[in-house]
């Protein structure tokens, strides 16, 4: 094997993982989804709220890895990716804070929100490559932008754990997800599967 095909292997999901995908039956209703159930897109229908969508898989330990690429991003909108429980709200009439038991990372101003909690990160638009370190071990969550991690922006995370996608208002802002099921823009963090599944 080159040098090269290890390193796209070694950013590639692991082998015997099946990945995840978006949830179709676990999504509100102003969410579509495309590409195989990995490509998340708002309508322009809903107004001051927030309409999300959970993957299938989720998990209560190990540590997993995984991508979000920013495909669209519109004026007056905002986009929140991270992990969530099962159990937690899919839609908002509030702010981010309302999802209590998610740990979210925010496009419009760069917070990474966790129960009422924000954690200092940076803005992020079409084009910018979200990373999420989820380690069910140690119960801690954090996200990076472009290949830079920020703070741990969850310290005690519960139950089992699923990725998840919300947005806000209209301009039809989209998302697709990487679960492992292609080649990561990034290498995977030491320790951690690569990928959701």
């Amino acid at each position: 094997m080159t040098v090269k095909n290890l390193i796209i292997a070694r950013r590639a999901g692991t082998p015997g993982l099946t990945p995840t995908t978006w949830n179709p039956s676990d999504k509100n209703t102003h969410v579509s989804l495309s590409g195989g159930n990995l490509v998340a897109t708002s309508d322009n229908l809903q107004t001051d709220q927030y309409a999300a969508v959970r993957s299938v898989a989720g998990k209560s330990s190990g540590k997993w890895y995984w991508e979000y690429t920013i495909l669209a991003i519109g004026a007056s909108t905002d986009l929140l990716v991270g992990a969530t429980i099962s159990t937690d709200v899919l839609v908002s009439n509030t702010t981010p804070a309302s999802f209590a038991a998610s740990s979210l990372y925010a496009s419009a101003n760069g917070l990474a929100y966790s129960g009422g909690v924000n954690f200092g990160g940076t803005v992020y638009i079409a084009g910018d490559v979200i990373q999420v370190k989820l380690d069910m071990d140690a119960k801690t969550l954090v996200v990076g932008k472009n290949g830079t991690y920020y703070a741990t922006m969850k310290s005690s995370l519960t139950g089992t754990q699923h990725a998840i996608c919300a947005v806000y208002n209209n301009n039809f802002p989209s998302v697709r997800a990487n679960f492992g099921g292609s080649a990561f823009v990034y290498a995977v963090p030491s320790g951690y599967t690569g990928g959701l599944g």
